[in-house]
């Protein structure tokens, strides 16, 4: 959803260049997506000698700290993280369930905005993922969650892709 608020590498740093703000009392959960390149992928399979440490990328986050916070107002902070191939290794199964809750979360997300990225996305196949989670949860909101996907699911029009708008046509 931050697509339109993109801030480009060169301005990552740069304090006078508006970003995306969070309002006070509000919290934010951001999900990334990372794809290897193919050669990254065939390296990996290849190589006996590419260990879990191996780093693939590193992940930035920067804020300002809120004016109401008298000791720390306007000080900006930024944290970095590698992230390595023994991060890739976990299978979505392992993950903790409330991580893959969210996930179903933000691809129902995309799904309704018809993003490009979740243009194979079934939202009947997302209900069904939505239901075994909610089942293993104890958050009364993954029901919520599950029940909302599903019906979703039961107005969608048949297929994959981008939603179809009541004219017929994609959006």
């Amino acid at each position: 959803g931050y697509e339109n608020r993109d801030v480009a590498d060169r301005d990552f740093r740069n304090d006078a260049v508006d970003a995306g703000e969070v309002g006070a009392g509000h919290a934010v959960t951001a999900l990334y997506e990372l794809k290897l390149s193919d050669d990254v992928t065939a390296a990996m399979a290849k190589s006996r000698t590419w260990g879990a440490g191996a780093e693939l990328a590193t992940v930035r986050v920067r804020w300002e700290a809120p004016a109401h916070d008298v000791e720390s107002a306007g000080r900006v902070t930024e944290i970095s993280r590698a992230v390595t191939a023994a991060d890739l290794r976990r299978d979505d199964a392992q993950a903790p369930v409330a991580y893959r809750l969210q996930s179903v979360a933000a691809e129902f997300a995309e799904i309704l905005r018809g993003s490009y990225w979740a243009r194979e996305s079934r939202p009947a196949d997302l209900a069904a993922r939505a239901e075994i989670l909610a089942a293993m949860s104890d958050d009364p909101r993954a029901d919520d969650l599950a029940a909302m996907i599903r019906r979703a699911a039961e107005l969608w029009p048949d297929g994959v892709g981008q939603a179809v708008t009541e004219e017929g046509s994609d959006r």
